[in-house]
């Protein structure tokens, strides 16, 4: 998780890590972080130096859609990463 956030500080600007958690069904770490634009909701799933992240987004700036968000949760949640 640290290197995920310094790396996305580095690309997109300021990170900040706002919760993370072990996510069970997926054997993966589940989050949120505020980037400059964005809250991102996400699980991190990784494997040696290699990591995956499926996550859903909203504009901060912005009023959130609930059911908009809703949707998009529902998809990350149903990701599965093609892992080796």
């Amino acid at each position: 998780m640290p290197g995920f956030i310094a790396e996305t500080g580095r690309q997109e600007g300021p990170t900040r890590l706002i919760s993370s958690e072990a996510h069970a069904p997926s054997d993966g770490v589940q989050f949120i972080a505020d980037l400059p634009e964005y809250r991102m909701r996400g699980i991190l799933w990784t494997h040696g130096f290699t990591g995956w992240v499926v996550y859903a987004s909203v504009d901060r700036a912005m009023p959130i859609n609930e059911l908009e968000l809703a949707a998009a949760l529902h998809a990350r949640d149903a990701t599965i990463p093609a892992k080796p």
